[in-house]
Order: C-alpha cells, then structure tokens, then sequence
C-alpha cells in the first residue's frame, strides 16, 4: 500500500510529465528585412553587436530560444516574456511605427538602458552575455541621443530619414 508521501510524489510526477504536453508556442515569425530597425537607422556595429546580444532575444523575430524553453512551467514564464518584450517594443517592424512614435520609442530605449532597466535582471542572469558593461550604455546610449536628434531633424523638416542598412 502505498503511503501519501509516496502517493504524494507520483501523483507530482504525472502532472510535471503531463504538464509538458501543453506548452506554449515558440514564435520566430520571418524577418521582412526592410521591416527592422537597420533598415531606418544608421547603426554602427558596436551597437549593432550591443542590440545583438542584449536587446534581440525579446524585443524581435530573431529570438534564440534555449533548451529550458521548451520545459514548463519555464517554458510558459519565458513565451510570455517574449510576447510581452515584442508587443512593448518589436526592431523587427520597426517601420511598422509612425515616425513621432518612433522617435518616442528610439528616447525611451536611451532611458531605459541609461538607468539599467534594459536587459531585465532575469534575462542577465540566464544570458550574462546580455548584460551590459558601463561602456556599452554609454555607447548605446550615445548613439541612442545622436540618432533621436537625426530623427528630430528630419520629422521637423518634414522629410524621411534616410535609410541605411547595417553591413
């Protein structure tokens, strides 16, 4: 006869084997290439290299889902982080955006990357290549204020930035 710890622990292991069924979709829908963020801004590749590794995971179509991705209740935590990351800010349809928008967009990344709040902690921690070191903020951030006065000069002037694609 089996006792209730016993009871207990097969009963857990069902549900955790079970659970694994449900899991949520891991997206990466097609990168439409004059869609993204290098298509409409001028990015050095520091920063190019910057975005890479500490911005694309979540806040694009490029996401590099890890192996725990696929393991629940991980699995539910991490979609929906990336769900939320591209509904807040998405580099793959960046044109997607109305320029003043964008340019809102381009000062609030500045921000959020000036004080630390971008990588989240919880992405770091898992991807320590994501954290940023002091020189990268300010490389990022430089470049950040220097494009946004670009993209106010061409919305005051009226007229499309030019486009320049990363190399």
């Amino acid at each position: 006869m089996m006792t209730r710890k016993k009871l207990f622990w097969v009963g857990l292991g069902i549900v955790s084997v079970g659970i694994q069924c449900f899991g949520p979709k891991r997206t990466n829908p097609p990168v439409i290439l004059p869609h993204t963020i290098q298509s409409q801004l001028q990015i050095p590749p520091r920063v190019s290299d910057i975005m890479n590794h500490s911005c694309m995971d979540c806040h694009s179509y490029e996401t590099r889902w890890p192996w725990y991705s696929r393991v629940a209740p991980i699995s539910w935590w991490l979609v929906d982080n990336v769900n939320d990351g591209r509904n807040t800010l998405n580099l793959s349809e960046w044109t997607q955006y109305k320029p003043s928008y964008a340019l809102a967009t381009l000062r609030a990344m500045n921000q959020v990357v000036k004080v630390g709040a971008m990588p989240l902690d919880s992405y770091s921690k898992f991807h320590p290549q994501g954290k940023l070191s002091d020189e990268e903020r300010r490389i990022f951030c430089d470049w950040a204020q220097s494009e946004s006065r670009r993209l106010q000069d061409a919305l005051w002037n009226n007229e499309k930035p030019q486009k320049s694609v990363i190399q």
